[in-house]
């Protein structure tokens, strides 16, 4: 069987080829798949394997046992496929196959996956990879690795969502080693709660805590903020639950510049950094260093003097 140039509500495929064959035992109906391919303009998508059904032919009655692989495959079309409208795009690569078992309207997922050239909205992030395990709208990813072409790096301890039916509930922790953050320094250890609304106007939003944050090796201890990132925007709020370090304000992320709108990160009896302005290839940014550690400065700007706890005021 072979169809070309199918659409299915906003999802257009190139092409579907299927080699499968029917057969009916009893009250049991049977498909042997040997190989459904779904292509795309860019990249496809393999099945193979045994789906039954019970009595009737559907998805609740199905018991199914697939191996799926995808080459290439673009993020952002598989949404479209299952009507989930988020603004994430990328290509899928699985390493070496994913398994589905169970009841094809409620699915056991299992295998590793590779994301290359990952975006949310017009901001490129980079490659993830790692394992997938999904059960009743859980969905787990371990050993998972995250890698940008800046070479900043985040190895996940927990990756944990909670599908539900208007937005997904995030639990993330993971330790960042970035080389390269509007060129500085960061080592930290992440943890975020929160939830992913997806829809027309999707967005991201929740609580997070920079633990043990280094910049360029200063030590500037625990921040906590809370976040929202809709479209190309970062809002950070301040968590005033606690005395630990803070941000507030917001970064506006371009392809080619990054703006910075009242951004100010408060540093626990060591002062502030406040941005204002842009960063691009023509770059207009102040930033207000007024009564903060002269150590922070000079670490912010990669120098290294002794200068104990004097303090810098720059009216």
């Amino acid at each position: 069987l072979r169809i070309v140039d199918f659409q299915y509500d906003e999802f257009i495929g190139k092409s579907i080829t299927s080699d499968f064959s029917m057969q009916k035992d009893a009250d049991k109906y049977s498909m042997n798949i040997d190989r459904f391919r779904l292509s795309q303009e860019e990249g496809n998508i393999e099945v193979a394997g045994k789906v039954s059904f019970n009595e009737k032919i559907s998805l609740e009655t199905s018991d199914s046992n697939l191996n799926v692989s995808f080459s290439n495959t673009n993020l952002k079309e598989m949404f479209k496929l299952i009507k989930l409208k988020m603004d994430i795009d990328g290509k899928i690569i699985s390493v070496p196959i994913i398994n589905v078992t169970g009841k094809l309207s409620s699915p056991v997922i299992s295998g590793d996956v590779l994301l290359q050239d990952t975006k949310i909205g017009t901001i490129l992030l980079g490659d993830l990879r790692g394992k997938l395990d999904y059960k009743e709208n859980n969905l787990i990813l371990s050993k998972m690795e995250y890698k940008d072409r800046f070479n900043n790096n985040l190895i996940f301890d927990k990756a944990a969502f909670n599908f539900k039916k208007d937005f997904v509930e995030s639990d993330l922790s993971c330790s960042a080693d970035f080389e390269n953050i509007f060129g500085l320094k960061v080592n930290t250890n992440i943890e975020h709660k929160g939830r992913i609304i997806y829809g027309d106007n999707p967005y991201i939003e929740g609580k997070n805590v920079l633990k043990d944050m280094k910049m360029n090796e200063y030590k500037l201890g625990d921040v906590r903020f809370f976040v929202r990132f809709e479209k190309d925007e970062l809002k950070f709020t301040e968590d005033t639950s606690t005395d630990a370090s803070s941000a507030f304000g917001k970064i506006v992320i371009k392809p080619d510049s990054t703006v910075f709108d009242k951004l100010k990160i408060t540093v626990r009896r060591k002062g502030s950094l406040a941005f204002d302005g842009v960063l691009s290839g023509k770059s207009n940014l102040n930033i207000d260093i007024r009564n903060t550690d002269i150590q922070l400065v000079l670490r912010y700007f990669n120098l290294d003097f002794n200068f104990g706890l004097l303090v810098l005021k720059l009216f």
